[in-house]
């Protein structure tokens, strides 16, 4: 009997896993059309050596590489994009627990096919670079000590997301409730197994913190990605302490004005 429990759960996380990974390649696919298709094709070339990076750059040429770049790439794009995928996200699922796995998902999956477009034009169209403007990869992450001007493309998107979950004092407790109240540190969609056929086989940290920035701006009372929340520090140890130092230094001086032994030649 519980062998046969054992095994059907194991069969639920499986199609699970399943159904949330073909879900977010489906949001992104739905997007991403275009780019997906024409560099799809360019690597498919490269990975069967049917033609040299040079021959792709002469047969790809510039004005249809650009129509794709400003379809989709462009950070104008890219931002109307992610918002289109999180409405959809918000329209489609209710449980903001499992909002959260999908929107880990949507990050990590998103960044990797840019990634990879990215890749292939600085491998085989090293001019067209100037069509992406100064859009970078490190621009959809949130900012980081090694990129601290991050646009933050991703985040900003996934904040709006969260943020409409928040608009009635209903939807905050259930919010609370199903997502704030959860330790997303240690959560269980901050991991997913290597192979979906074996949920219970290694496991692999998804890549993506854009989660963790928007839950410690709406625990700390943001109401936009730009808003700075101020961080609680100790005040009052903060003004002791140089005050004891001065008096430390006042007595130094009394000593030494009242003649203490060595002070005179």
């Amino acid at each position: 009997m519980l062998r046969s429990l054992v095994g059907s759960e194991m069969c639920i996380r499986d199609r699970y896993f399943t159904a949330v990974d073909e879900y977010v390649r489906w949001l992104v696919t739905c997007e991403l059309r275009e780019a997906m298709a024409y560099f799809d094709e360019v690597d498919a070339l490269l990975k069967s050596k049917r033609q040299t990076p040079q021959e792709i750059h002469y047969s790809h040429p510039f004005k249809e590489f650009k129509q794709v770049v400003d379809s989709c790439l462009t950070q104008e794009k890219i931002c109307k994009l992610l918002s289109n995928i999180f409405d959809k996200v918000y329209d489609q699922l209710c449980d903001w627990l499992i909002i959260a796995c999908v929107c880990q998902k949507i990050e990590e999956y998103f960044v990797t096919q840019f990634s990879k477009y990215v890749e292939i034009t600085r491998h085989c169209f090293p001019p067209y670079m100037s069509c992406f403007g100064d859009l970078k990869v490190e621009d959809l992450r949130p900012s980081s000590s090694m990129y601290p001007e991050s646009k933050e493309l991703v985040a900003q998107e996934m904040f709006k997301l969260f943020s409409k979950g928040r608009t009635s004092e209903k939807k905050r407790e259930i919010q609370q409730a199903q997502w704030l109240d959860v330790d997303t540190v240690n959560a269980w969609y901050a991991e997913a197994p290597i192979d979906i056929r074996k949920p219970d086989g290694p496991r692999r940290r998804v890549k993506g913190n854009s989660l963790y920035a928007v839950k410690d701006k709406i625990v700390n009372g943001a109401t936009s990605w730009s808003e700075t929340v101020p961080q609680e520090t100790d005040a009052a140890n903060d003004v002791q302490e140089p005050q004891v130092q001065l008096l430390e230094f006042e007595v130094e001086l009394d000593d030494k004005q009242d003649g203490a032994p060595g002070m005179h030649p």
